[in-house]
């Protein structure tokens, strides 16, 4: 008969590490993130499976100041590649910035491949400053922390006004008369009340999943 001979190759190169994952609670000019190796159960041998840097990835972007790029780094490690982890910032960011990261590592052997891109981290949005960064947090900025000027210190619209970007200006520009039933410069919509949820909110914006239409003529 003839004999065969079966030779398994095994790669000494390791594979890429899992996507990184943000890390809570957000802050207003950093995101941190968790680097995670893989397991490399059958890896050939331990003196060349220690991680010596990390190499990262990042594409930003902040639509409401019309900024994007990216950030590349190393970070040096003495890890084991076996399920361990390494956490690291993304520092200086402006506030409503929004990233994702991808990772790659480094071994005596060489570099890995490039994990995949992880999910998207975000700065936090900060009251005062002139940009309504995450709407689910900011109804209004007005570029302080005044109250009853129609964006109040917590950027929460002022019971009776309305707020809107001016072209050429990053803050809002607050009015008051909403709930008049007069449709007033800066108003979306006025219904003559200043009710929540019968589609007109109480800043004379749209509310969500309602179709508001202008009267033929204002009230006098």
């Amino acid at each position: 008969g003839t004999a065969s001979l079966i030779i398994a190759v095994q790669s000494v190169y390791p594979p890429p590490p899992l996507p990184p994952q943000p890390l809570g609670p957000p802050a207003e000019n950093q995101i941190s993130l968790q680097f995670i190796s893989p397991v490399w159960a059958n890896r050939p041998s331990p003196a060349i499976s220690t991680i010596l840097q990390w190499g990262i990835f990042c594409i930003w972007n902040n639509s409401f100041r019309n900024l994007s790029g990216n950030i590349s780094d190393t970070v040096n490690s003495n890890f084991q590649l076996n399920g361990t982890v390494l956490n690291y910032s993304l520092v200086g960011l402006l506030p409503g910035t929004e990233a994702r990261c991808q990772t790659r590592m480094q071994t005596p052997v060489g570099w890995s491949g490039w994990s995949q891109q992880g999910p998207v981290g975000k700065t936090l949005s900060v009251c005062g400053n002139g940009y309504r960064e995450w709407s689910d947090t900011e109804e209004c900025d007005d570029g302080n922390t005044i109250d009853q000027d129609g964006c109040n210190r917590n950027c929460t619209v002022t019971l009776g006004w309305s707020c809107s970007k001016v072209i050429g200006k990053s803050a809002d520009t607050c009015y008051s008369g909403c709930g008049n039933g007069a449709l007033d410069v800066g108003e979306v919509c006025d219904d003559a009340n200043l009710k929540r949820g019968d589609g007109c909110s109480i800043s004379c914006m749209v509310e969500p999943g309602w179709l508001c239409t202008a009267p033929k003529s204002s009230p006098s």
